[in-house]
């Protein structure tokens, strides 16, 4: 099914997207600051086991951000192209643009609750 919409509205819902994942990705150095403090003081096992578990984590989260965000900037070029091509043209269709949807979204669900979950144990180890 081939979904048109307007070429503003499909930019801007990149940018948004992209806007998102690059705010998680901004929080990620804090987050391993934190991460740092609860390794220097501690030295149970399974605070130890939880720092490499969120380092882990994080640099998983690092890894899918900066791919995820080049496929944003993909489609956002594919789209400034077709505009340029068709200068008349108010609506487009990007095929991949529900895949992209999906994926930002679940991106941003995904990092919401690996937050979640560090601030707990965060507030149990600190």
């Amino acid at each position: 099914m081939d979904h048109k919409k307007k070429t503003t509205d499909l930019h801007g819902e990149i940018i948004e997207w992209k806007s998102a994942i690059a705010l998680f990705k901004d929080e990620i150095p804090i987050f391993e600051k934190e991460l740092a403090e609860v390794e220097a003081k501690n030295t149970d096992h399974d605070a130890r086991a939880g720092v490499e578990r969120f380092q882990n984590d994080f640099i998983a989260q690092k890894e899918t951000a900066d791919e995820l965000l080049h496929e944003l900037n993909e489609a956002d070029r594919s789209m400034a192209r077709m505009a340029m091509s068709n200068p008349d043209a108010e609506h487009i269709s990007l095929q991949n643009h529900k895949e992209l949807e999906k994926k930002a979204t679940r991106y941003q669900q995904v990092f919401a609750e690996l937050k979640m979950e560090f601030r707990h144990f965060i507030g149990k180890w600190m």
